[in-house]
C-alpha cells in the first residue's frame, strides 16, 4: 500500500509540474464543448425595476441587476433561465418579491429575487386572439398581477401562477388598446387608445364592460390616445398622447374632475409613482415631485447627451435610475448632479450583417437595418469581443466613424499577422483599419487604388474583403470598371479591371481566394436580384492583358449554380468551395478548371430524409456556410437555424433552431469560426450567439497543445478535450502500465475523449498518457491527464 500510495503522489507530482503551463492557457477559454454563451446588447436598455437593494434592467434580448450596496452585476438570459428573448417590459411587486418579466410574444416569467428562480406562464402567449396581444403594462394588487394588454386587461394570479381572469373593457366588451393601469384603493383606472376608462375595483361585475365608463368630466378630448397612468397619494394622474402638432398632456383628477398639469413640447412621456415620488418621463429627461406637486429634481437628457431614456424610476435615496436605449442603465445623483452608467459586457447593439474570428478576437460589422441601404440608421458601427471582454466604435465614441457620416458596415477580415486589427469594407465610405483601441486608417480614393461609384465622388461601395496566403488584402467595390482592389503587404494598392460593362453596375460582397489564386465574388443587380459569382485571376499582376475573368450563373455549362441569388461562399480543406444560395446548396469540386476550359459546373448534393432522396436544402435561403476544422460543414439559413452537416454533406450531424437551442432567431444572417477556440459565432436578425463545437483547426505539427480540464474532477461528466494537435491525428490514450483505455481520431487539431474505457466504464482515477502521431508518423507528441473519481 505504502509503495502504490508514493508511486501514485510522485505521479501525481510529476503531473502537476508538467501540467501547469497547459492549466494556464487553458484558462482563457470562453465556455466548455457542447456549450453556449450569449453575446447581448445589454447597453440597449429598454426598462428599469427598483427592488429595494437592488435595479432590475432590462434590455431587448437580456436582463441584468445591479447591487445598490456594492455596484455588482448579475446577468439573466435564456442561457441562465428565462424562458424567451426579445424583453417587452419588467414590473417589481415589493409584495412577492417578484419581478414580472413580459416578452413581446406575451410570454411571462416570474423572477423570485429572494433565489433567482424563475417560473413562467404561457397562458397568454399560447392564446389566440384576434389582433396583437402584446402586454404595455404591469400593476400589482393583492398578490394578482394586472396587465393592459393590447385587447383589454389580464389578471395573474403570482400565487397560483395562472390567468385568473380577463376583462374585456371597450364598448359593447370590444377590444381596447391598455396602455397603463392604476389604482387608488377604490377605482381601477385604465389609459387606453380611446380614452380614460375606470371602474370599482370592488365592483363583482368588474370583469364585464358594462362595470367600465369612460372618463368625460373635465377633458377636452375624451376619447384621445392615453399613454400612461398612475396613482400618487390617492390620486389619479394620466398623460394624453399628443398629435405631431402638439405636446404630450400630464392630467390630475382632482375631486372628480380632470385638469392639466404639465404640457411637455416632447412627445412620448410617461407618468410612474416610485420611491415616494411622482415620476414623469420622456426620451430626453425625468422629472420627480412631491405630494404637492412640487419638482424635486430634474434630469436633463439633452445635457448628459446621448441619453435617449426609454424608462425610468426614483428610489428612496433620492437618484433616478434610467433605461438608456445607448449606453444601458442610468444612474443620476444629486448636489452635485452625476450620471453614472453601468451595462455588462456585449456589443452595441444585435445588429449584425458580417463577422471575422482568427486566433480568439471577433470582430463584428453591424450592417444597416435597413438591409443593404446605406442609410442614417446605420449607426451601429462595428464590435470586437477580445479577452472575453466586448468593445464597440460608432458615431458616439469613434471619430473616424463619425466623420465617414455613417456608412454601412457590409464587411470585415481580421489580419492573419495580427487578430487585434482588422478591416471593416463601408458602403460609401471604402476600407476602414481598426485596433482594439478604436479607427486606425480609413482608405479611399485619395489614398489607396478604391474608385467610387461611376459618376459619383467619395462614394466606394467596399462590399467585400478578404486576405490572401500571402497576406495580401483583397476587397470587391462594386460600381466601378475596376472593382478589385489589393493591398499588398509593403502596403502598395492596385486595382484591376474586369472587361464586362455591366458589371461596373453590379453590388460586390463577399470576396473568397480559392487555392487556385482565384478571387470568388459574391455578385448583385440591386439590393434583392442574384448576378451570379464573379471569378478572376490577375495571374502577372504586372500584366493587365493576362487577367482571366468569368461570370458564373446558373445555365449549364456556366457554373450550373443552384441560383443566381448567392448568398455565402466557403473553401473546404480540399480547395472546394461550397456555394449557398437561394435554392440550398452546390459545390465546385474542381475549381482549379475553371479557366481551363473544361467542364467546372456546381454540383447539387443529393442525400436523404423520410425516406426520399433531395437536394441538401433546397427549401432554404443558406446565408452562410462555415467549414470547421474536421473539415464538416456548417450552413446558416434565413428560416430553418443552423445545419451541420458531415465532410461531404450527406449527412446531417445537427440542426440548432429556436427550440432546441438557445439561438434568439431562425434567421442566421451570418457565421464565423475562430480556428484556435472551435467556437462558433451565429450572427441573427436578434443578436450573436457562440456554440463551441467539438473541432479546431489542426496544424502540421502539434503546438501548445494540452487537455482540459485537466485534472478531471470526480463530478465532472463532460467531453475532455486534448487541443492543439496535428490535423486529423490519430490518438491513443493509455493508463500508467500502457494499457489502452480509449483510441480516436481528432475532429481537426482537438480530440475528444468522453472519460470512458471501452467497457463503457468511467476510467478508475489515476494519470492516463495520450499518445499523438500524424498518419506517416512524423509529427508525434505526448501529454497527460489526471482523472480523480
Amino acid at each position: 500500500m505504502t509503495l502504490r500510495l508514493s508511486f501514485a503522489i510522485g505521479l501525481l507530482l510529476t503531473f502537476i509540474g508538467i501540467s501547469a503551463r497547459q492549466s494556464a492557457v487553458a484558462q482563457g477559454l470562453p465556455v466548455s464543448i457542447g456549450n453556449w454563451r450569449d453575446h447581448i446588447p445589454y447597453v440597449k436598455a429598454i426598462a428599469v425595476a427598483d427592488a429595494g437593494d437592488r435595479i432590475y434592467c432590462a434590455s431587448r434580448f437580456g436582463l441584468f441587476s445591479y447591487l445598490k450596496s456594492e455596484g455588482t452585476l448579475d446577468r439573466f438570459s435564456r442561457l441562465s433561465g428565462l424562458s424567451d428573448f426579445e424583453i417587452a417590459g419588467i414590473r417589481f411587486d415589493p409584495v412577492t418579491g417578484i419581478l414580472l418579466i413580459s416578452y413581446e410574444n406575451s410570454n411571462i416569467d416570474l423572477l423570485y429575487t429572494n433565489d433567482f428562480s424563475i417560473a413562467n406562464i404561457s397562458d397568454l402567449k399560447r392564446k389566440n386572439i384576434v389582433g396583437g396581444k402584446r402586454i404595455n403594462s404591469v400593476l400589482f394588487i393583492e398578490r394578482k398581477a394586472y396587465l393592459g394588454t393590447d385587447f383589454g386587461i389580464v389578471v395573474i394570479d403570482l400565487d397560483r401562477k395562472e390567468v385568473k381572469d380577463t376583462y374585456y373593457i371597450g364598448p359593447g366588451g370590444s377590444n381596447v388598446i391598455v396602455k397603463g393601469l392604476a389604482y387608488n384603493g377604490t377605482k381601477l383606472l385604465a389609459a387606453t387608445n380611446v380614452g380614460l376608462r375606470s371602474a370599482n375595483f370592488n365592483d363583482p361585475n368588474i370583469f364585464n364592460y358594462t362595470g367600465w365608463s369612460l372618463e368625460t368630466i373635465g377633458l377636452s378630448e375624451p376619447t384621445a390616445n392615453y399613454s400612461s397612468a398612475t396613482s400618487f397619494h390617492g390620486n389619479f394622474f394620466a398623460v394624453k398622447s399628443a398629435d405631431n402638432a402638439s405636446a404630450d398632456t400630464v392630467l390630475h383628477l382632482v375631486n372628480g374632475s380632470w385638469s392639466p398639469i404639465l404640457n411637455d413640447y416632447t412627445r412620448g412621456g410617461h407618468v410612474d409613482s416610485s420611491g415616494g415620488s411622482l415620476v414623469y418621463y420622456n426620451v430626453f429627461k425625468a422629472s420627480s415631485y412631491d405630494a404637492n406637486l412640487n419638482l424635486l429634481h430634474f434630469a436633463d437628457g439633452t445635457v448628459y447627451y446621448p441619453l435617449q431614456i426609454q424608462n425610468a424610476c426614483w428610489d428612496i435615496d433620492g437618484r433616478f435610475w434610467l433605461a438608456d436605449i445607448i449606453r444601458g442603465l442610468a444612474q443620476v445623483t444629486f448636489n452635485p448632479t452625476r450620471v453614472s452608467f453601468s451595462a455588462p459586457t456585449g456589443p452595441a447593439s444585435e445588429a449584425v450583417y458580417a463577422m471575422d474570428s482568427r486566433g480568439g478576437t471577433l470582430w463584428v460589422a453591424s450592417g444597416s437595418l435597413s438591409g443593404f441601404a446605406p442609410l442614417y440608421d446605420a449607426k451601429n458601427g462595428c464590435y470586437v469581443l477580445n479577452d472575453n471582454d466586448w468593445n464597440s466604435f460608432n458615431f458616439s465614441n469613434d471619430t473616424l466613424y463619425e466623420r465617414m457620416n455613417l456608412p454601412a458596415m457590409v464587411a470585415v477580415a481580421s489580419d492573419p499577422s495580427d487578430p487585434s486589427r482588422a478591416y471593416f469594407g463601408n458602403w460609401r465610405g471604402g476600407v476602414i483599419e481598426y485596433g482594439l483601441n478604436g479607427g486606425i486608417k480609413q482608405y479611399t480614393e485619395s489614398n489607396s487604388s478604391l474608385q467610387s461609384k461611376s459618376g459619383l465622388t467619395n462614394y466606394i461601395l467596399a462590399g467585400g474583403i478578404t486576405f490572401d496566403a500571402d497576406g495580401v488584402m483583397w476587397v470587391a467595390a462594386g460600381g466601378t470598371t475596376s472593382p478589385v482592389n489589393a493591398r499588398y503587404t509593403d502596403g502598395t494598392w492596385k486595382s484591376f479591371q474586369i472587361p464586362d460593362a455591366s458589371v461596373s453596375s453590379l453590388w460586390l460582397f463577399q470576396i473568397l481566394v480559392d487555392d487556385n489564386n482565384n478571387k470568388w465574388i459574391i455578385a448583385y443587380d440591386g439590393p434583392s436580384v442574384g448576378a451570379g459569382i464573379i471569378v478572376f485571376n490577375e495571374n502577372d499582376p504586372a500584366n493587365p492583358n493576362d487577367d482571366d475573368y468569368i461570370r458564373l450563373t446558373d445555365r449549364i455549362g456556366n457554373g450550373a449554380l443552384s441560383d443566381l441569388f448567392v448568398r455565402s461562399m466557403a473553401k473546404d480543406k480540399d480547395g472546394s468551395i461550397w456555394v449557398g444560395t437561394n435554392k440550398g446548396v452546390c459545390v465546385f469540386y474542381n475549381p482549379s478548371e475553371i479557366f481551363s476550359g473544361s467542364n467546372f459546373d456546381a454540383q447539387k448534393i443529393i442525400i436523404e430524409q423520410d425516406g426520399y432522396a433531395q437536394y441538401l436544402l433546397e427549401s432554404e435561403y443558406v446565408t452562410s456556410v462555415v467549414v470547421d476544422g474536421a473539415n464538416r460543414k456548417w450552413f446558416g439559413t434565413y428560416g430553418g437555424g443552423v445545419f451541420l452537416l458531415s465532410k461531404d454533406g450527406t449527412k446531417q450531424l445537427l440542426n440548432f433552431n429556436t427550440d432546441n437551442s438557445p439561438i434568439p432567431s431562425n434567421t442566421v444572417l451570418c457565421m464565423t469560426l475562430d480556428d484556435v477556440t472551435g467556437e462558433l459565432f451565429i450572427g441573427t436578425d436578434k443578436g450573436i450567439v457562440s456554440y463551441r463545437s467539438d473541432a479546431t483547426t489542426g496544424g502540421e505539427f502539434c503546438e501548445n497543445y494540452y487537455a482540459f480540464p485537466n485534472p478531471v474532477k470526480h463530478d465532472y461528466t463532460g467531453p475532455i478535450a486534448v487541443r492543439g494537435l496535428v490535423d486529423d491525428a490519430d490518438v491513443k490514450i493509455t493508463d500508467t502500465a500502457g494499457n489502452l483505455v480509449y483510441h480516436t481520431v481528432a475532429l481537426g487539431g482537438q480530440a475528444i475523449w468522453n472519460g470512458n474505457d471501452f467497457s463503457g466504464r468511467r476510467a478508475a482515477t489515476g494519470v492516463y498518457f495520450v499518445y499523438i502521431t500524424n498518419a506517416d508518423g512524423s509529427a508525434t507528441c505526448v501529454t497527460k491527464i489526471l482523472m480523480a473519481n
